[in-house]
């Protein structure tokens, strides 16, 4: 990533975009720490990314439909989404729908020309097949049987997903009783729940709030001077200025500055993903460092883990950062 922003930027421009990237990241995690800390999805402010307008191998946004059809064809969009069923399990899915029409009237609709537009991509589920003529086109599956999944009286359950240009539209999910049927086995892994699929899904929600809620309102935090752990812009501005003149040593302070931050944040993440998984707070600790720490410790926000990372030995993993730098990895 640095020599990348080193090749795209000059030489005055480049110290600013590397604090800038600094406080992207950190201004996503302070605004993710609730959620973090307590496992509640009330706490996200984003749940889901904005719609994308897929295309196809050639580029094509608009798909002509079978050689019968030739007047018609569909238009693909795509969303993720954190979803919680009414079983109660949380999953972060990417759904996806087809616009359906004449060719003509959608290239009306101008879906061609962008890669993404607001709205929502959500689910109606019901008890009656959405199409009489192929009744099974729509019927629901476990994810992990891959069963039809059926309501607590045995009949099954159909879904289809439909766009509305209205975010705030309900998804209409209908309860299913397959969690019933699964083995003791089954049910034994659903709740040993593994850290890295935890951080999987926390990475997803990163990106997703650092994509929707931090960099729209990056440069207004940033002017503001919102402090955000134990920094603020502010504290930066002599080294950006020294080394957007061409000052060595104020480059590799910036540079050093964000990686070290970077690693800090990245353990963050993994110890959240261990808190999801089921460890303790100080358990989750000793498990990234090896370190042996006080029963009695007490972590409420994002300065002191972030403290606690720095003191047990942070940086020793700034070899290893820079060296995958060297070689284009990051």
């Amino acid at each position: 990533m640095i020599n990348t922003w080193k090749s795209r930027y000059q030489q005055s421009e480049y110290p600013k975009k590397v604090v800038m990237n600094i406080f992207y990241r950190k201004y996503t995690i302070q605004k993710m720490w609730d959620f973090l800390m307590s496992g509640d999805y009330k706490y996200l402010p984003k749940t889901m990314s904005k719609v994308q307008v897929v295309v196809d191998a050639s580029g094509n946004t608009i798909r002509q439909l079978p050689k019968d059809n030739p007047d018609y064809g569909f238009i693909k969009l795509e969303q993720s989404r954190i979803m919680i069923d009414t079983n109660n399990f949380v999953n972060i899915k990417r759904f996806s729908t087809l616009i359906r029409g004449k060719i003509k009237e959608l290239e009306q609709t101008g879906l061609q020309h962008v890669r993404e537009i607001d709205g929502k991509i959500y689910v109606i589920e019901q008890v009656t097949p959405f199409n009489v003529e192929n009744p099974d086109y729509d019927l629901k599956y476990d994810s992990i049987t891959n069963n039809v999944c059926v309501t607590p009286e045995g009949g099954p359950i159909y879904s289809k997903t439909f766009y509305s240009h209205d975010e705030n539209v309900s998804d209409t999910l209908v309860p299913h009783n397959n969690i019933e049927d699964k083995t003791e086995d089954e049910l034994n892994s659903l709740s040993k729940l593994d850290w890295k699929s935890c951080h999987e899904n926390l990475k997803y929600i990163y990106e997703l709030i650092s994509k929707e809620d931090i960099l729209p309102l990056l440069e207004n935090k940033l002017y503001s001077n919102e402090k955000v752990s134990t920094i603020k812009y502010s504290d930066f501005t002599d080294y950006i200025k020294s080394a957007s003149k061409g000052n060595k040593d104020a480059i590799k302070g910036i540079e050093y500055t964000y990686f070290l931050n970077r690693i800090f944040d990245e353990l963050i993440l993994i110890w959240a993903s261990m808190l999801r998984a089921g460890e303790t707070k100080i358990n989750a600790i000793a498990k990234i460092t090896n370190a042996v720490i006080a029963a009695d410790m007490t972590i409420n926000d994002y300065s002191t883990i972030e403290k606690v990372f720095d003191q047990l030995g942070a940086e020793r993993y700034l070899q290893s950062l820079f060296i995958k730098e060297i070689q284009n990895k990051l």
